[in-house]
């Protein structure tokens, strides 16, 4: 949240494991724009920027250990 942005978004995530997450954005093409990881310890969001990125929809996967998410965010 917030979606749509200028590019700014942070992402919440219940991670009771707290377990070693890693995250990376698509643009529609299935290019990856960015990527990281969720820092062990870090609570519940994570602050993504996206506002070098040109505008549209993008797509923020998490992947860990048994875990998989993905959200779409627009960047305007």
């Amino acid at each position: 949240f917030p979606n749509p942005s200028t590019g700014q978004f942070t992402v919440s995530l219940d991670n009771p494991a707290n377990r070693p997450l890693t995250y990376s954005v698509f643009n529609t093409l299935g290019q990856a724009v960015e990527f990281g990881e969720w820092p062990e310890g870090l609570t519940d969001q994570l602050n993504i920027d996206l506002s070098a990125q040109g505008a549209g929809v993008y797509i923020i996967r998490l992947e860990g250990e048994g875990y998989q998410d993905s959200q779409r965010v627009m960047v305007r």
